[in-house]
This record gives C-alpha cells, sequence and structure tokens, in this order.
C-alpha cells in the first residue's frame, strides 16, 4: 500500500520498508487518499521537524476523527504536556518529585507482591497497568479507591490500546475517554464545592483551580483532560516494563551483567525503548514553504516523523535489528536525534522533558526489580510481537509465576 494508511495494515515497517527500497530519509507519500503529506526519518530529518522556525507541532491531526494517532500529544507521544510540568511555583516536576513517582511504585510492587505469590501465574502487563494507575494517582493526589482500581485502570488500559487503531477498538477507547474525564471532572466539582478534601500540597489541587488567561477557574472538563494527559502517559509505560521483562526473558545473558554493572541498567532500558516498536511516528505542520533534500515543503503539509525508522536506521546504529543494550554505554548524547524516544523527544540527556525522566526512572525501576528482586518462571505461553499491530505487545502480556518470596528491594 503506497500511503501511510497502511500503517493499520502493515504496522511499523511500513515507511521503514520504503526508506529503504527508495534509499532516502524524505519522503512524499499519503497519509490517506488524496491527502498529501512528506514522512521522514534519521537523525538530520528529526533535527529539521524539532525546528520551531519550521513546523508546528500543537494540534497536528493526523487522523481524522482521533486525536490520538500519529499527533503529538497523544500516546503515540506519551509524554506529560509540557505546559503542565509547571503547574504552580510549588509543584514543578522537578527530580525531587520524580524520585517521589519512583519511590511511590517501587512500593506498589512490594504490596503485590504477597497476594502474587497466592496465584498460579500473574499477568505482568496487567499488574504493572494497575500499579502505575494507583502510583499515578497517588502522586498527583487523586483519590482512587480500592474498589474502583480495576475499572480506572482497565480504562486507561483500553484508551491506550485504542491509539493508532481504527474500528471498534479506536470507538471503545473514544468511550473510556469520556468516562475518564466525566470521573476526573466530577472529583474537580466535589473538590471546589467542598465535598472532596484532598492534600493541599496537591499537584490535582493545583490544576483544580487553574485559572485561564482572562483569570476564569478553568471548566472541569478542562481540568479533566490535563488531569488525564498527566496520568495516561504513566499507565502507558506498563509497555516499557513488559518489553524489559521480554529482553530479560531472550537475552538471559544480561541478568548477570547488569547485576555487577548497575550502570547498564539504563542502558538496557534505553535499547528496549530503541529495540521494541510503541510509538510510530510523530507529526507537524510546515509553517512556512522550504525546500528540504529535493523536495517542496508546502505551508501547511504535515509531515510525520518516523520514530521506529529512525530508531533502526541503518546508518545510525550497527546492526539495529540486533538487542545490544552496550550501544548506549559509548553513545554521544551530542547527536540525541539518531534516537527519538516513545515519548516523542529526542533523547538529549542534558536536557530532557519531564515525561522523558519518568519513563526511564520507571522503566529502570522495574528491571531491577525483576532482575534482582523477584524469583519467578516464565511459563509456556504466546510471546509472539506482532509489529502489524498498533500499539504493539506480546500475544500473553507476558504471564509468569512467582517461585519464592521476594527479596527487600536495595536502596536506589
Amino acid at each position: 500500500m503506497d500511503t501511510a494508511f497502511g500503517l493499520f495494515f502493515q504496522g511499523y515497517p511500513s515507511l521503514l520498508k520504503k526508506f529503504r527500497s527508495q534509499q532516502r530519509d524524505v519522503l512524499e507519500t499519503n497519509l490517506l487518499p488524496f491527502f498529501k503529506t512528506i514522512a521522514m526519518r534519521g537523525e538530520e530529518a528529526a533535527r529539521l521537524f524539532y525546528d520551531d522556525r519550521k513546523f508546528s507541532r500543537r494540534g497536528v491531526i493526523a487522523k481524522p476523527g482521533n486525536k490520538n494517532f500519529v499527533a503529538t500529544g497523544s500516546l503515540q507521544s506519551a509524554t506529560l504536556n509540557p505546559e503542565m510540568l509547571h503547574l504552580a511555583p510549588a509543584h514543578t516536576i522537578d527530580a525531587a518529585a520524580i524520585d517521589r513517582l519512583e519511590q511511590i511504585f517501587v512500593q506498589q510492587w512490594h504490596e503485590c507482591q504477597e497476594q502474587w505469590q497466592t496465584r498460579s501465574n500473574i499477568v505482568l502487563f496487567n499488574e504493572v497497568e494497575k500499579m502505575l494507575c494507583i502510583s499515578a494517582c497517588q502522586w498527583l493526589g487523586i483519590p482512587l479507591h480500592e474498589q474502583e482500581v480495576n475499572l480506572r485502570s482497565g480504562q486507561f488500559s483500553v484508551l491506550i490500546d485504542a491509539d493508532g487503531a481504527v474500528g471498534p477498538r479506536y470507538f471503545r477507547g473514544r468511550t473510556c475517554r469520556k468516562k475518564l474525564e466525566m470521573w476526573l471532572a466530577k472529583l474537580t466539582a466535589d473538590l471546589r464545592g467542598g465535598r472532596l478534601r484532598v492534600s493541599g500540597g496537591s499537584v490535582f489541587q493545583s490544576v483544580a483551580f487553574r485559572k485561564d488567561a482572562m483569570g476564569n477557574v478553568l471548566d472541569p472538563f478542562t481540568v479533566a483532560a490535563e488531569l488525564l494527559s498527566l496520568i495516561k502517559p504513566i499507565v502507558a509505560v506498563a509497555r516499557h516494563v513488559v518489553f524489559s521483562a521480554l529482553a530479560l526473558h531472550e537475552n538471559p545473558n544480561y541478568s548477570h551483567k547488569l547485576k555487577t554493572n548497575p550502570a547498564m541498567y539504563s542502558h538496557f532500558a534505553h535499547e528496549v525503548r530503541r529495540y521494541y516498536p510503541f510509538s510510530p511516528m510523530l507529526a507537524a505542520k510546515v509553517l512556512d514553504p522550504f525546500e528540504y533534500d529535493g523536495i517542496k515543503f508546502d505551508k501547511g503539509v504535515v509531515v510525520m516523523l518516523d520514530i521506529y525508522a529512525t530508531n533502526h536506521h541503518e546508518n545510525a546504529w550497527d546492526n539495529p535489528s540486533v538487542f545490544y543494550p552496550e550501544r548506549f554505554e559509548n553513545w554521544d548524547s551530542n547527536s540525541a536525534f539518531n534516537f527519538i524516544s516513545h515519548s516523542g523527544n529526542s533523547t538529549d540527556f542534558n536536557h530532557q522533558y519531564a515525561g522523558e525522566q519518568i519513563t526511564t526512572k520507571l522503566t529502570t525501576a522495574a528491571l531491577q526489580f525483576l532482575n534482582e528482586n523477584m524469583q519467578y518462571t516464565v511459563p509456556e505461553q504466546d510471546l509472539t510481537v506482532d509489529i502489524n499491530r498498533l500499539p504493539v505487545i506480546p500475544q500473553s502480556r507476558f504471564k509468569l509465576k512467582l517461585t519464592a518470596e521476594v527479596k527487600g528491594l536495595k536502596a536506589m
């Protein structure tokens, strides 16, 4: 299929094959029939894409009716809204705040371990989504009662799984989005009306009483949408955790390497995020016409940066189809545009968004827990990763069985 609509049928490799066959990093194609767009990959293309003088990445809708597909700001850019990173002077999401989220998440592992051991096996993906949902709400100060954990985490799961989908899966996601927004809007209204009390220093309280440029308190549903944009990408980290577990299972030789060289945990986590597909691409619109690599970029044209193709670029990575964490040991962070993280940011370690740091922290913490603090077996199951499905996840969602009590987690 010659259009980017082939993503729905051919998945992540669809454009990668086209880039390689034409030996180009910039292509004219169609997002939908008769809908011209330009697709790009690679370090230089990424630098161009992030040039705010040439492109606007705000409010780009790459699939009609679905703001969650290849558009900046979706799971397929599962990151915290940059405008939300400075909610109030007392609520800047800084390193200390991110460390607190990590501590909450680790504590969730400890609290879940006993109930896991009473079951024949657990589905890691489902359990991690629940833990991340609880952690995100606790971190933000959003009340989440024990009896509604399965409901809310399930709704977030469906919402995230709808990204990049068409048909029933997309509509189920849209329904869950509405239900989650109604839940958060009601909590906001209850807080404002005095029917709900939360910590005075919570992010939830700050967001609930935010005002617009005119000094008016935001509508509860606007607040709900902003809270949703904070919780959703945290829950979406579950996919990185499962792929970390899968990578550890398929590359058992790294278990000892990680234990003897803790610095490699971050390299391993980065390689998981480079190697396994997650976000297919990001979108932007051309601000003013210009020409690049022999192609005219007309004003208003949608341009897509292919994340998967960039992270598997044969000129940027040695053996890009091989899982090799050591490649990040001497990786030049000044060339960060050859690695576009699945939060939609170039991973410049010196200038990371909070969402980027959160994803890395939580993935690394989970990886260390799985490798050093849990004894488990991986029963026979279908671990096939269908890269033609968006978003991707192992078929069995990674089942495991605990074989001994979890040891205490080392101080981090």
